[in-house]
């Protein structure tokens, strides 16, 4: 096999891409192009395999597909998404409630608003009756 670049193989780390995450959520969603270019993303080429098909190099067992690491790594960024979805879901339903809540809140400031303002007039009212019935005396 021949050296790999850097951009696909770092020692002791697993790739990196350089993708925006616009691509993952559209690769989640099961849609395959890149949004903000709307090319297809292919996989990295790969050497051709010595040997017989289906056999690792020296005679051994076959190893696993190649593609098998690729799937999982792309079901878990997939689960990642749909778990982050669901996050956001319960955060957007929090903050609808929060909003009702608060719009309640508010209606009801208002109307305490309204009874404190006639309770003052009406205090008023009576305090001048009354002192009107002392003077009067």
């Amino acid at each position: 096999k021949g050296p790999k670049s850097n951009y696909w193989h770092r020692p002791s780390r697993e790739p990196v891409s350089t993708q925006p995450l616009d691509w993952y959520l559209a690769a989640a969603s099961g849609d395959k192009t890149d949004p903000s270019t709307a090319t297809e993303m292919s996989a990295p080429a790969q050497p051709p395999t010595e040997g017989a098909e289906g056999t690792a190099p020296g005679g051994g067992p076959p190893g696993p597909p190649p593609n098998t690491t690729s799937n999982r790594r792309l079901q878990q960024t997939q689960a990642q998404v749909e778990e982050v979805v669901d996050i956001m879901r319960v955060n957007v339903d929090k903050v609808l409630k929060r909003d009702e809540i608060l719009s309640q809140l508010d209606d009801r400031a208002d109307a305490l608003q309204v009874g404190a303002s006639q309770f003052e007039s009406s205090a008023a009212k009576l305090k001048r009756k009354y002192w009107w019935k002392n003077c009067k005396v």
